[in-house]
């Protein structure tokens, strides 16, 4: 029995740090601006309809980012 609730617990624990990791997305890499998250970059470029989408003006800069798949930059 007390094996068993080990386990349960475990597997808990392993979902959990899942679902933040999956949410969190620091799976991506850092961004150069400090003005904006990487959530509301994703945000943007999903509900974009051009290739390049403008995501800040941090000290006299304009900062733009594009969607590719992965293989596909050059």
């Amino acid at each position: 029995m007390k094996k068993w609730l080990v386990i349960i617990i475990i597997g808990l624990i392993i979902v959990t740090l899942g679902v933040l990791a999956f949410n969190s997305k620091f799976y991506y890499p850092e961004l150069p601006v400090e003005s904006v998250s990487k959530k509301e970059v994703l945000q943007s470029i999903e509900n974009a309809t051009e290739p390049i989408v403008k995501i800040a003006n941090e000290k006299s800069y304009e900062w733009f980012i594009t969607r590719m798949e992965q293989g596909q930059g050059r």
